[in-house]
């Protein structure tokens, strides 16, 4: 293999596939990408066995050929190279990478023990616009369980029905839940997403209206775009029927500014106790956010904000309430409530697409 290829391609490439490698002692390829070259496209291939991408950059090919080289190694060097041109070229199982003013050479492994990606059986196929999809991994990720012990709870719910996709995640504590349009209508399907295929979207996805093609088949999943095309398996299990607590009316609605309850929140919670609680009182039209620890003192803040409905006091862990506001994308927030022991939910009035829910402390 022999090839002429841009520092930025190349860079860009294995910055990428680095993300995807993984750790395996009976397995130690999976630490390498592949590094192959035909026709006029250079490719770089990378997989722990739960997910893996590839990506196709352009480049002048002199000679076909394949290869895999240490991921971490390979990123690094190509970070640290100035020269706009790099020579690239397979021999004897390493790799010599030259510039105008270096000269690396790489041992590799041979390319016939790396396990290339999954072909995914296309038993559904939609397309979806890469900034929606960003957009709501987002707002959603922050709500899902950080532990493996409930699978599907690590993972992220994804429904598509008719032009709409919804994309779910909670934890047991709260829930983030946003809808987005599909480029066309659909059959229904659902499954779920590991949480980190999704962080790995979210990193990846670029901010356009380019379109994402989605392929769902035989427990996996497979997302292209650009040049990219990221396959992951799907969690096995059933995603709880959330919706089933969603409150449909609520005693009580806040209305205020979305930054300054952010800030608000962050102030009181320097008091807050080993609970990470803070309470969100509403009494006489007027509206609070307060904090006390039994060693440090206590905290009291009010707020400009619109009061409806009963008077109340509710308390919440402070770390989850400020997800939800920072998940909101508009200028303004309205926090309902049903007391003490019942879900709260968390919206932008001028946004339906997107709501979170978040159970008070008392109730955890």
């Amino acid at each position: 293999m022999k090839i002429v290829c841009t520092r930025n391609n190349l860079r860009d490439a294995f910055q990428l596939a680095e993300r995807f490698t993984g750790k395996n002692f009976t397995l130690p390829v999976l630490a390498n990408i592949f590094f192959s070259a035909e026709g006029n496209e250079v490719r770089c291939v990378a997989t722990n066995l739960e997910m893996g991408v590839e990506v196709s950059i352009p480049g002048k090919v002199l000679k076909a050929g394949a290869i895999t080289v240490p991921g971490r190694v390979m990123n690094t060097l190509m970070q640290s190279i100035d020269e706009e041109t790099v020579v690239i070229e397979e021999k004897d199982a390493a790799l010599a990478i030259k510039t105008d003013s270096s000269n690396f050479v790489l041992q590799g492994i041979d390319p016939k023990d790396f396990p290339m990606l999954p072909k995914v059986k296309k038993d559904h196929e939609f397309s979806v616009s890469a900034a929606d999809l960003k957009k709501a991994f987002g707002q959603v990720l922050p709500a899902s369980a950080t532990s493996e012990f409930k699978p599907e709870l690590a993972g992220i719910f994804l429904g598509c029905r008719g032009r709409t996709m919804t994309l779910a995640a909670t934890d047991s504590f709260r829930l983030a839940e946003k809808t987005i349009p599909l480029s066309s209508a659909n059959e229904a399907v659902s499954f779920i997403l590991p949480g980190r295929t999704c962080q790995e979207l979210l990193r990846t996805l670029p901010e356009s209206d380019e379109k994402v093609l989605v392929h769902e088949g035989e427990h996996q999943v497979r997302f292209d775009f650009s040049n990219i095309r990221i396959v992951s398996r799907l969690v096995d299990g059933t995603y709880p029927d959330y919706a089933a607590i969603i409150p449909k009316e609520f005693a009580a609605h806040l209305s205020v500014g979305r930054d300054e309850l952010i800030r608000k929140v962050k102030a009181a919670s320097v008091l807050s106790s080993k609970l990470n609680d803070i309470a969100v009182v509403s009494a006489n039209g007027e509206f609070f956010v307060e904090a006390a620890n039994a060693e440090l003192g206590k905290s009291r803040i009010q707020l400009s904000a619109k009061t409806k409905g009963k008077e109340s006091r509710v308390s919440f862990n402070f770390r989850y309430l400020l997800d939800g506001l920072e998940a909101l994308l508009g200028e303004e927030a309205i926090l309902s409530i049903n007391g003490d022991s019942a879900p709260a939910m968390i919206r932008d009035p001028n946004d339906s697409s997107f709501r979170y829910v978040l159970m008070p402390i008392r109730s955890v």
